[in-house]
């Protein structure tokens, strides 16, 4: 890739003719590269030849232009901070990214690939047989050998044969924190965005929606009679239920699952419940439950949920009962937690991980949200309160019954406070609307701006599902000057970084000044989403030669 300097002639009085010079560059390829050493972002200039493609492979690549890359500051670094997980030194993260095509192989097979209009996610979990075909685990051999492509009809052999060594994009391969990114093999990595979805929720689906659905797909769905059942009680531990419940209704409501026998609670009330002043009300949870799902992994959380199962302390009734263990990406909790299955014969405790399999599971999450938002749209706007798997429908059904009776009701326990607490203020969280610009439009140029025109005065109709907290434009370190003072970005928030766009809409923005703020502050945020804008000038001298 080439920057093209300036055509305009200028013309040298001295020596009576004209030629052009090259411009100071006005937007330099950036990756933002992790050094597990001192556990911080540092800018680098990405060269050309890091998104060059060799058109002599036979196995194709393309260069993806990253138009979103989805962040949880609770998680996605801790991995990449843990020394036994021995990263590479200089690593870009982000693993949740969404990009357009930018350049193809010239003997592209992919037709799909030539139109850059569609919007792609990267599917981050990859294996051998994409990554370093030369060097295949034991298990990706027994898949080359065998010719088992990733299928619907080939799902349960990619879950018995998942590929031995770590490969995903931002931590064993460079990921979202960049502007450009190369991509090997993209039929197999890149997922097309279906229409009418929400970019933050095509990015933050990965969190929780997406390995709950997986794990009951693997593990309680039958595929002869295609019907999926959970036997017995389920308690389900969130960090924060306001904000993740949505993730798992979306679930319960596709599967048609009955509600009946799921309970909620979050990591703030489990936090109360282990206090001696609520004694009573912890005795109520003691060995209920047939399944435990933990979605926030801790020490307490972990404990709780032991303290929750039914312990039979036959190994004959191990079947029945399981406690699992979602995420990735806190290695200090697993490790610690590694041998559980040990002291407890009686039940099974599962660490799920996704892996490459869930590329189709991913698939099909897309395609139900998608769904949901069709649906959402053919329906009144006032309607769509009681149709939505919102944590309204489940707190309004949720009543003052002990958990040791017999109403059917389900349960939601928050960290703030009690049910009556939240059927007082039921119409608290609602599904939040968002700009027409994070959803994916079918629709030509035209018919939108007719469509717009036509529903000038009517209510958006367009939303997100799954909860996040902020949007930051994400721009380069070198667009302010050096002396700077440190003290304008005491507040990551203040209004004074940022600028307002020609709609007088103020654009929150951060550069790896910020980030590194935020992994080294308590004040972390759960869910931002960052948007690489076109870079303003910079204020430098700097030149790429082709």
């Amino acid at each position: 890739m080439s920057f093209v300097a300036n055509t305009n002639p200028i013309s040298d009085f001295v020596k009576h003719e004209s030629y052009t010079i090259p411009q100071p560059v006005n937007s330099l390829p950036i990756k933002r590269l992790f050094d597990y050493r001192f556990g911080k972002l540092k800018e680098s200039t990405k060269l050309p030849r890091e998104f060059q493609l060799n058109n002599t492979l036979l196995d194709e690549e393309i260069i993806l232009k990253i138009k979103m890359v989805g962040v949880n500051y609770g998680k996605d670094f801790e991995l990449l901070k843990h020394d036994k997980f021995n990263p590479k030194i200089n690593i870009v993260p982000g693993n949740k990214i969404i990009g357009k095509i930018l350049n193809v192989m010239k003997n592209s097979k992919s037709s799909d690939f030539l139109n850059n209009s569609h919007k792609y996610m990267v599917f981050p979990y990859s294996n051998c047989l994409i990554q370093d075909t030369n060097n295949l685990c034991l298990n990706c051999q027994h898949l080359f050998h065998n010719q088992i492509n990733l299928t619907s009809a080939n799902y349960q052999q990619y879950s018995k044969f998942k590929c031995m060594r770590r490969w995903e994009y931002g931590y064993t391969i460079d990921g979202g924190l960049q502007d450009f990114l190369k991509i090997k093999k993209p039929v197999d990595t890149l997922i097309k965005i279906p229409d009418s979805i929400s970019l933050h929720d095509c990015v933050f689906s990965m969190e929780i929606l997406l390995p709950f659905y997986s794990f009951l797909k693997s593990n309680f769905y039958n595929f002869q009679t295609n019907q999926l059942s959970v036997d017995g009680r389920v308690l389900i531990i969130l960090n924060d239920i306001s904000k993740e419940i949505n993730d798992i209704l979306i679930v319960l409501k596709y599967f048609n699952i009955d509600q009946k026998n799921f309970s909620f609670i979050d990591a703030g009330k489990i936090h109360e419940l282990m206090n001696s002043d609520f004694e009573d009300e912890k005795v109520s949870y003691k060995s209920i439950f047939n399944h435990i799902f933990i979605f926030s992994l801790s020490d307490l959380n972990i404990s709780f949920g032991l303290y929750s199962i039914i312990s039979t302390g036959l190994e004959s009734t191990k079947s029945r009962y399981n406690l699992v263990l979602f995420d990735q990406y806190n290695p200090n909790c697993l490790i610690k937690h590694k041998s559980l299955n040990k002291y407890h014969p009686d039940k099974f405790i599962h660490h799920y991980e996704l892996s490459y399999k869930d590329r189709i599971n991913l698939i099909e999450v897309l395609s139900i949200i998608s769904d949901l938002n069709t649906s959402s749209k053919s329906s009144p706007l006032d309607s769509l309160e009681s149709t939505r798997p919102s944590v309204t429908s489940i707190e309004t059904s949720a009543s003052t019954f002990s958990i040791h009776s017999d109403s059917t009701s389900n349960t939601v326990l928050s960290r703030n406070g009690s049910q009556n607490h939240h059927q007082q203020n039921s119409k608290k969280k609602q599904i939040r609307f968002r700009e027409d610009e994070s959803i994916i439009d079918a629709e030509p140029p035209l018919q939108k701006e007719k469509q717009k025109h036509q529903n000038k005065h009517k209510h958006q109709n367009h939303f997100s599902w799954l909860y996040y907290d902020k949007d930051f434009d994400l721009c380069n370190d070198y667009e302010y000057s050096d002396d700077e003072s440190e003290d304008a970005f005491d507040d990551l928030y203040q209004e004074s970084f940022g600028f307002r766009n020609e709609k007088s809409n103020f654009i929150k923005m951060h550069t790896v000044r910020q980030i590194n703020m935020h992994l080294n502050s308590n004040q972390s945020l759960s869910r931002v989403c960052y948007t690489n804008k076109s870079n303003k000038p910079v204020k430098i001298n700097a030149f790429i030669f082709t």
